[in-house]
């Protein structure tokens, strides 16, 4: 049986634009520059167990998921995410 450990999710934080403005920070979820990280939850116990990050504000969740914690996870084992 494959266990389910962890959900894991990309949540933004709004920064100061930088000068001169690049895209890479805009937010698809807000309104402006922002920094992302990827956090981590254990289903059983509610800690938080994983923090990657700073990213751009525009990388897509799944491609952070694919550039770490993907490769940290034995082949068996699975994370639950949205569609990012």
């Amino acid at each position: 049986m494959i266990w389910c450990m962890v959900t894991v999710d990309g949540t933004d934080f709004r920064i100061a634009e930088p000068t001169p403005f690049s895209k890479q920070w805009k937010s698809p979820k807000g309104k402006g520059a922002a920094v992302k990280y990827e956090v981590a939850i254990s289903i059983y116990s509610g800690d938080i167990v994983w923090v990657y990050g700073p990213h751009e504000g525009s990388k897509h969740d799944y491609k952070i998921l694919k550039e770490k914690l993907m490769k940290m996870l034995d082949k068996d084992e699975m994370v639950e995410a949205d569609a990012g």
